[in-house]
Order: structure tokens, then sequence, then C-alpha cells
């Protein structure tokens, strides 16, 4: 059985369309074009639900980079390829349970030195 995260990075990464990855906290250097940083948090909210199963909920989080002066539109046209990847009711994996339960949101884009960045966060529950 694969854990959460894997799972959820799995997932994203049955889109070849999307550019690339850049994982938070893993790799060393930004790529030089249009980019997704992406990280994986767990809440530690957990609660007891239903007897003895446990829910946990994480975050995947996703900021999609593109280069300034490009246009909002383009960093909007990728998340919305990622949305469609974690729609409302998406389910990773039946048992234990892994799944999306509420639709995806986005952020206040912003700028840095050399992108335009907008966030989007995916809830993600697991009940086992």
């Amino acid at each position: 059985m694969k854990d959460v995260a894997q799972l959820v990075f799995d997932h994203l990464l049955t889109d070849s369309t999307l550019p690339a990855i850049y994982w938070e906290n893993i790799d060393k250097a930004l790529p030089t074009g249009d980019h997704l940083r992406v990280s994986f948090i767990d809440t530690g909210a957990g609660q007891a639900f239903m007897g003895t199963e446990q829910q946990t909920i994480y975050i995947l989080q996703v900021n999609i980079a593109v280069k300034r002066g490009v246009g909002q539109m383009k960093a909007l046209d990728i998340g919305n390829k990622v949305l469609s990847l974690y729609t409302k009711n998406t389910i990773l994996q039946a048992s234990p349970l892994v799944s999306v339960d509420v639709t995806p949101t986005y952020g206040t884009g912003y700028y840095d030195e050399k992108w335009y960045l907008l966030p989007l966060k995916v809830l993600i529950n697991s009940i086992s």
C-alpha cells in the first residue's frame, strides 16, 4: 500500500502535459521555464471517525510559476489542468480511503523577482 503523499504525487504525474515539477525541499535548482512548485503538508488534523477509523487531512500545495510578463492567463490554464486531476469527489484510493472531498481553491497570485506565482490548494482526506 502506498502512503498518501505518494498517491497524491503519482496522480499529479498522470498528466504529461503539465510543466516541470519542482519538489519543495527536495530539488535544489528551480527549472528555467514554467513549472509547478509542489509541497505536501500533513496538517496533523486527525480525529476519530466512525468508531475506530482515523481521519486525517493533508494539503497538496501547488504554486504555478510562469515567467513575469507572460500573463496570468497562462498560469490559470496550467492551474486548470491540475484542478481537473483533483476535482471534488476524486477517489485516489478506495481502501483505505484517500479522496478529494472539497473543490480545490486558488489563492491570490503574486510576483517575485522572475515569476508570477499562482497558489492552488487541494485538501486530501484520508480515512484509515
